[in-house]
């Protein structure tokens, strides 16, 4: 009983500690995409001009 307890505790611990890794992770990353995404679009934008 108390170590299944003990698990589930560590197990919810590790889980919050991957989630609070992982946002940041993400965010950067979409960030990054979104950045890669704005230049194309303006690259495409100002060949329309010439």
């Amino acid at each position: 009983m108390f170590w299944s307890q003990l698990s589930l505790g560590f197990r919810s611990e590790a889980g919050k500690l991957f989630q609070r890794g992982l946002v940041p992770v993400v965010a950067i990353f979409m960030i990054l995409t979104n950045m890669v995404l704005a230049r194309r679009s303006l690259c495409d934008w100002h060949r329309r001009d010439e």
